[in-house]
């Protein structure tokens, strides 16, 4: 009203009553799958090669070529790397005339658990267990050089409370000592009563070739020996043994606990 009384024209203004709601747009047209599919095949065939701006996949020939000579470079420098510390660390290896092969390293045998069998003077079933563990281990090796009482059951796993504990020498390729190996243990720290020292390993066994000719026995059977505790009152005790022959000797130490 203040406008008409200042003479505007208000013929175009809405007043509150004359404000009219539009109509609901209409929903979005759906477009049909198959269109969908077509148009994006079109699209996947125009980035797959373009006619009027020259490109395949996106890029004109001279971006290929751009991106396949950085590419060349990028991957010749990093093969040349790879075989520059590959051929380094080969040469810090020793010769293989002079690296031991097939080597099975020195253990305190029988294993029922991976380093230590589990028994009991006072649980018969236990000492079955352990003496037919013993048995098995036995059956792949030369037994001719152990004691009675370590070579037949119950291998001092019995009222005697004397157990025999079995030792392997490792088995080098192509190592012929010149004697006898003689292994000798002895108590470094703790008590115990060493019965008998474990013997010998002969001569006549060496050397091992995996089978190869010169072989003294083809599978190759190693010698076993065994030390032979007292431990009527218990062991706990550390062993320093040394295997030797007149050209080697080799220290290496037992942790027995009974």
């Amino acid at each position: 009203r203040e406008r008409e009384r200042d003479g505007e024209d208000i013929s175009n203004v809405l007043l509150p009553h004359q404000i009219v709601m539009s109509a609901p747009a209409e929903e979005k047209k759906k477009v049909p799958l198959g269109e969908r599919l077509a148009k994006g095949w079109a699209s996947f065939r125009l980035f797959l090669h373009n006619s009027e701006a020259g490109t395949h996949c996106g890029r004109n020939a001279a971006g290929w070529r751009r991106a396949a000579l950085f590419y060349s470079g990028f991957y010749g420098i990093v093969t040349a790397l790879w075989a520059i510390c590959f051929v380094v660390m080969l040469s810090t290896l020793p010769s293989t005339t002079e690296a031991p092969r097939n080597q099975k390293y020195l253990q305190p045998t029988p294993v029922e658990t991976p380093r230590e069998p589990s028994f009991s003077f006072s649980d018969p079933a236990s000492l079955v267990r352990i003496q037919d563990s013993i048995t098995s281990y036995l059956s792949n090796f030369n037994t001719a050089g152990l004691s009675p009482a370590c070579s037949a059951p119950p291998y001092g796993y019995d009222a005697s409370r004397q157990p025999c504990i079995y030792l392997e020498l490792n088995r080098v390729f192509g190592f012929l000592p010149s004697a006898d190996v003689t292994v000798t243990c002895s108590v470094v720290a703790g008590s115990a009563n060493i019965i008998a020292q474990p013997g010998v390993f002969r001569k006549s066994t060496f050397p091992f070739l995996n089978g190869a000719e010169g072989q003294p026995t083809n599978p190759y059977i190693a010698d076993v020996v065994a030390l032979q505790l007292d431990a009527t009152s218990g062991v706990d005790a550390k062993l320093e043994c040394l295997s030797s022959a007149s050209d080697n000797i080799r220290k290496f130490d037992v942790n027995i606990s009974v």
